[in-house]
């Protein structure tokens, strides 16, 4: 069925009035303003013109048309003769590495012995390391910062030293560097203010004292400012929050936060944290260790490492883990209920079949590929928990994923698919996962008995071909599928399939009792440094997947959570919450949805950027709780939910593959949906008016009773 959607958008008064082909676009876009160059810089013209007339039946050879009258011209003859390029970068731009000390990347062959490789003069150099090694052979290059080195020096590859520059001219860029990463983000800052320094700790000397850290010597340079709000985030917590809860909301500041002064955070609230361990242990170094044990492994559930930041060394004798990976550790610590254990009994005939095959390959460790095809509703979850606990039962290691978080959530121990496996968020064919095989994740992927993918259907192929990729190389059986395992991946193709970009944003409407609180985020650019762009312009900024400039929220009020903060304990992009509780930096809510429904958490303010980074020619950054009101979700936020009562409100009708499937299938019932379609009314013909225009009066709208819904057969049948 095709409709306006597929027409190119024109003005039919233009196509009249000119007699051409024109289109018509819209730049509503921040980046309105590269239609002034677009069609300048796009290439070179060309023309063709007509000299055919049609045959005695009227028809005419277009492609032959076009071929021989197409025209280029005297200039483009040249260069396709000569092979001159057409377009060129000029000047060219040279990657600047960034690394902390004894840090930097050392390529070598596969054959070479690392020993050899270790120990030769070329593998402790770099264009960093050698960029102070020309401050001290060249004082009158020591204005120089390290970005603009490549203008009067050019890098010699081969034998890896600088060389002052006698022709052309080059652009240096220092690699970008998260201040999540710590210690290397503001060794950039420090690269990018601070010129002839001759060492790492000539870097670090600041009026003659020698910092600890490059955080500390950037801010007694006044490279970066000091801020309190995390400061007073935990003091408010601490008057009525229990000791666990503040740990945890310590944990969290430390991942998604960015803290300046870790160690003096720990400093000032290490009582508060400790309270309940110093009630039934005396020794001091004994609470202090527990306390660092337990912030570890909420860490470690983040996917960080407590060796990150700067906090007090845990000692060996007060850890029970003796050394095992974080992965292996989490993966075999997690709960599964007995109950889920006595599920097999109740599988019904095609369920069985599914079961006891794939658990007979587990068994035999010959590895296997399925595929749980189902509508929803038909027991797909109830299969899962009966495998998983089947498994966990014995003594061995199954991973639950799934591609959203929300679904991720119903299993028990679930995790999204890009979490568990390192999945790039943007794949490429041939890509792979961006774990080492030393890494903790290849170990538990290699320990694991099972392996299951829940919504495989919402992700796209690239992503299940790196996790292929990897899984063929840790366990270095190249020509068997995944490495050798076993994998079940599950999912639905008559649901959504991969969302792409560009969809239309829902609206939310409806009215909430209580007195409202506002919380305002804290926007920026970076790489600004002249403020070119208003704070005011900034927070009228709201990309897709971001909270509001505005936090609008009362008592009780349902949310949604726009960021995987702590997935292993139910906080992941999508997870439904009622706010319980307001304070000046923090928010108190529950868990309302999945395993974890009922647990009281609290959100900080996390810095957010949009994850498309095409949206705006720089770099936005806001920093606000990441909720925004949910009184209503999506379709493809409610992918692979069993809802009770399901309302479903369609005021435009559903442009994709599956949603009116996913929609309707929610409900458990017939008789406990409800669905409200609306449509604009056509407009009575009327007579043209002149004068002053009126005032843009909302469209009448009528009730409707049925819909048109939108099937790819292919992906069925394919």
């Amino acid at each position: 069925m095709l409709d306006n959607r597929w027409v190119v958008p024109y003005n039919p008064y233009l196509l009249q009035m000119f007699n051409c082909h024109i289109n018509v676009e819209v730049c509503s876009s921040i980046k309105a303003v590269k239609y002034l160059y677009k069609y300048i810089y796009k290439g070179h013209d060309r023309a063709s013109f007509s000299i055919d007339q049609p045959d005695s039946d009227g028809n005419i050879d277009e492609i032959k048309r076009y071929v021989d009258a197409r025209w280029v011209t005297p200039p483009e003859a040249m260069w396709r003769i000569f092979g001159f390029p057409l377009c060129a970068n000029d000047p060219s731009v040279l990657q600047l590495p960034l690394h902390l000390p004894n840090m930097h990347r050392v390529a070598f062959n596969e054959q070479a012995d690392l020993t050899d490789v270790v120990a030769s003069e070329k593998a402790s150099k770099s264009m960093l390391t050698e960029y102070f090694k020309a401050n001290q052979n060249h004082p009158w290059a020591r204005n120089i910062l390290y970005k603009d080195f490549p203008g009067r020096f050019t890098w010699q590859k081969g034998k890896k030293y600088w060389k002052e520059r006698v022709e052309r001219y080059q652009i240096g860029r220092i690699v970008s560097a998260n201040p999540a990463e710590g210690e290397r983000y503001y060794l950039r800052v420090l690269l990018n203010h601070v010129a002839g320094k001759t060492s790492y700790e000539d870097l670090l000397t600041v009026d003659g004292r020698l910092c600890g850290s490059f955080r500390e010597a950037a801010e007694r340079l006044g490279l970066i400012e000091a801020d309190n709000t995390l400061d007073d985030c935990l003091t408010e917590a601490e008057q009525w929050a229990m000791p666990c809860s503040l740990r945890r909301l310590f944990a969290t500041i430390l991942v998604h936060c960015e803290p300046g002064d870790v160690r003096g955070l720990w400093d000032r609230h290490f009582e508060p944290m400790s309270d309940d361990y110093r009630r039934s242990h005396t020794c001091p170094i004994e609470v202090e260790q527990m306390v660092l044990l337990d912030i570890r492994g909420m860490l470690q559930s983040m996917g960080k490492d407590i060796a990150d930041f700067s906090l007090p060394c845990i000692d060996d004798a007060f850890d029970p883990t003796e050394g095992e990976a974080r992965e292996v550790i989490e993966e075999s610590n997690v709960d599964f209920d007995i109950n889920d254990t006595k599920l097999a009994s109740s599988l019904n005939l095609e369920q069985r079949v599914a079961y006891d095959e794939i658990l007979a390959s587990v068994e035999h460790a010959d590895g296997g590929v399925f595929f749980v095809d189902g509508p929803g509703g038909t027991g797909k979850t109830f299969l899962y928990r009966a495998l998983l606990a089947k498994v966990r039962s014995k003594g061995n290691i199954a991973i639950a994923t799934a591609t959203s978080g929300v679904a991720a959530s119903i299993m028990p121990g679930g995790r999204t698919a890009h979490s568990r496996f390192k999945i790039p968020l943007t794949c490429d064919d041939g890509a792979s996962c961006t774990f080492t095989k030393q890494s903790g994740t290849a170990k538990l992927l290699r320990m694991a008995s099972l392996i299951l993918w829940d919504e495989a259907t919402m992700t796209k192929r690239q992503a299940v071909e790196a996790l292929d990729n990897s899984m063929r190389d840790i366990m270095g059986r190249r020509d068997r599928p995944f490495g050798g395992k076993t994998v079940v991946f599950g999912g639905d193709f008559r649901q959504v399939l991969p969302v792409v970009r560009r969809g239309s944003r829902g609206q939310i409407i409806d009215r909430f009792r209580g007195e409202e609180v506002i919380y305002h985020s804290f926007d920026s650019a970076e790489d600004d440094p002249y403020g070119y762009y208003a704070p005011e312009f900034l927070n009228g900024l709201t990309p897709n997947g971001l909270p509001p400039h505005a936090l609008k929220l009362k008592l009780n009020c349902p949310v949604i959570l726009l960021r995987n903060i702590d997935p292993a304990n139910g906080l992941c992009n999508g997870t439904r919450l009622v706010v319980r509780g307001f304070e000046r930096n923090a928010i108190d809510a529950e868990i309302v949805i999945g395993q974890h429904a009922g647990r009281r958490v609290f959100l900080p303010r996390i810095p957010l950027c949009p994850s498309d980074n095409d949206m705006f020619p720089f770099k936005f950054k806001r920093k606000q709780f990441p909720v925004r009101l949910s009184f209503a979700m999506t379709i493809n936020k409610a992918q692979g939910q069993t809802i009770p009562i399901v309302g479903v409100y369609l005021p435009n009708p559903v442009f994709s593959h599956g949603q009116l499937y996913v929609a309707l299938s929610r409900a458990t019932a017939k008789r406990n949906i409800k669905i409200l379609i609306e449509k604009e009314k056509e407009k009575e013909n009327a007579k043209k008016q002149s004068g002053k225009p009126k005032k843009r009066k909302r469209p009448a709208l009528s009730l409707q009773t049925s819909m048109k819904n939108i099937v790819y057969k292919e992906v069925l049948t394919g």
